[in-house]
């Protein structure tokens, strides 16, 4: 029974030696001996450490320090400590491993010796470290806010805030539907929208949100549901881009195109007075000067031609009719309008030199191809 016992031990130990990093030191730090995991996780040889201190493996600042004095205080007095450590290899290589130092124990429950677990997790460190910086690098440039399943925000970066004009502590705890309009939220569809982050669909589109006081932003957005480690949703994060002066300047060209379509016609209405920002009040400024002169030239051709036959009065140019005008010097002209362009007699008034009696310059000036 005793030999099946020790048989049965010994083959735990061999698997544990096989699987994991060990080391084992006496009460005072000094390295007694290390399996072949722990030396390739380090890269030294075992001669290399026999004797030596814990602290080679260090950093020198952590070890000069009063913390990493009174571990090893804990561990004589017997205190199992385990955590995720940073250790350095041979060459000043950093190796990240999850740990274990055990006390191990006489007869007597005193402690002997010390005797280390250790798993290499540099990479999933790195890794998780990488993914971090990504999200750091994400949230310096984007709006962000997490949400949980129900809707429920959990955190929001400065980025979102200050987009919609909220403090966190303004929105900590409260539904995603206080940025919506409230017509959207009584709907089918908002409920639906939930119910597919819910099962874990991703959602990215352009939204209409209102931020602290009614203000209407504009967001591209991305609604990514979060998967855990068996693929189930726990929560929503939210990434978006402010695109409200984009959407400002789709109205703004909508408004400029129907201004310009009403001076093709006639249609002396058609100004722009709404007052925009950035670079796209330059462009309307830009505009008036080139939209302005058409505009006077439409009054001056109202005040001054005299409409002698029917016509549709909507659009005076569409049509060739015949007209009298007086010009600024008070001479009469007699002349066609057609197609926004005029025809006249320009002799009328002034007599032939030859004595005839015809007006200087007689004849119509067609209207040219």
């Amino acid at each position: 029974m005793f030999a099946q016992s020790s048989s049965d031990e010994r083959a735990r130990v061999d698997a544990i030696m096989r699987s994991q990093a060990v080391i084992e030191f006496n009460l005072d730090g000094s390295i007694i001996s290390a399996n072949e995991n722990f030396l390739a996780a380090l890269g030294y040889r075992l001669e290399e450490i026999v004797g030596k201190h814990h602290r080679m493996f260090v950093d020198p600042v952590e070890a000069q320090s009063p913390a990493y004095s009174q571990f090893w205080a804990d561990l004589a007095a017997g205190e199992f400590q385990a955590a995720v450590y940073r250790r350095i290899a041979k060459g000043g290589r950093d190796v990240w491993i999850q740990a274990s130092y055990n006390p191990v124990l006489d007869k007597r429950g005193k402690p002997v010796k010390i005797i280390k677990f250790a798993t290499d997790i540099t990479a999933q460190k790195n890794q998780a470290a990488d993914h971090e910086a990504q999200m750091a690098a994400i949230s310096r440039a984007q709006a962000m806010i997490e949400f949980d399943l129900d809707g429920i925000v959990q955190r929001a970066n400065e980025n979102f805030l200050a987009t919609l004009g909220y403090r966190m502590d303004e929105i900590a705890g409260k539904h995603h539907r206080m940025f919506c309009d409230p017509a959207y939220t009584g709907g089918a569809d908002y409920a639906r929208f939930w119910e597919r982050l819910r099962a874990g669909e991703y959602i990215a589109a352009e939204f209409q949100r209102f931020g602290k006081g009614g203000k209407e932003v504009w967001i591209q957005a991305s609604y990514n549901p979060i998967l855990d480690a068996r693929g189930k949703p726990v929560k929503v994060i939210k990434f978006a881009t402010d695109i409200t002066e984009r959407k400002r300047a789709e109205g703004i060209i909508g408004e400029l195109t129907a201004s310009l379509a009403k001076m093709a016609e006639g249609d002396l209405t058609g100004r722009i007075d709404t007052q925009f920002t950035g670079h796209y009040e330059r462009r309307a400024a830009g505009l008036q000067p080139v939209a302005e002169p058409v505009v006077r030239y439409r009054q001056r051709a109202a005040e001054n031609v005299t409409i002698t036959e029917d016509g549709d009065q909507r659009n005076p140019f569409g049509r060739q009719r015949s007209v009298r005008a007086h010009d600024q010097t008070g001479s009469n002209h007699r002349g066609d309008v057609g197609l926004g362009r005029a025809v006249v007699d320009r002799g009328a008034g002034k007599r032939d030199p030859s004595g005839n009696g015809q007006p200087e310059g007689k004849g119509r000036v067609g209207q040219r191809d």
